[in-house]
């Protein structure tokens, strides 16, 4: 029985996760859970639903959506482009043509003492995809763009201001940087 209910956990906590299920969720399934234990009244199954409502509402209350990635909680504000992981700040999409010149510093540096632009440009957690970006706006031809988390680099599909991941010249990797420069070509889209 241990060992069923442990396997039985973890098939259900692996599913929830690929889900990207809210907390509301979680809530509601343990509440229920706890519930199947004790005699239930209708106050009390009114008590659980008010508590899984007030769960899920906080969760969707302001200007932002709160996505849960395989790797955390990420909080994105559409109309600024701001991105928090776990509530700390991480990145925010910029258009690099309108405002983000120190995105391309490195590659301007390089232009700028008389290099040519780099070809081939591999960019290892390239994220919402400001990097990506500036790597085109430099001429890079191909630039892999390699990040783990799925739910950034479908952010960044969707939402940037200048759709680097339209770029031809782009070929996402969703996988660990460190794993795809041991190993490259392992998985894109």
């Amino acid at each position: 029985m241990n060992i069923s209910g442990s396997l039985t956990g973890i098939v259900a906590f692996a599913l929830l996760s690929y889900l990207r299920t809210p907390p509301e969720i979680w809530f509601a399934i343990a509440l229920a859970l706890c519930l199947s234990f004790v005699r239930r009244t209708p106050r009390q199954v009114a008590g659980v639903m008010a508590i899984v409502m007030i769960v899920g509402l906080s969760a969707h209350l302001g200007p932002f959506r709160i996505i849960w990635s395989p790797y955390y909680k990420v909080t994105y504000a559409a109309e600024t482009g701001v991105i928090a992981t776990n509530n700390i700040g991480h990145q925010r999409m910029v258009s690099v043509a309108k405002g983000g010149p120190r995105v391309s510093a490195a590659a301007s540096s390089h232009r700028d003492a008389g290099g040519v632009p780099f070809a081939d440009v591999l960019v290892i957690g390239a994220g919402s995809g400001n990097d990506v970006d500036a790597a085109l706006r430099q001429g890079a031809a191909h630039v892999d763009a390699v990040e783990i988390d799925p739910v950034m680099n479908e952010i960044g599909r969707n939402d940037h201001p200048d759709r680097p991941y339209s770029d031809p010249r782009v070929t996402i990797h969703i996988e660990d940087g460190a794993a795809f420069s041991a190993a490259p070509a392992a998985s894109t889209i």
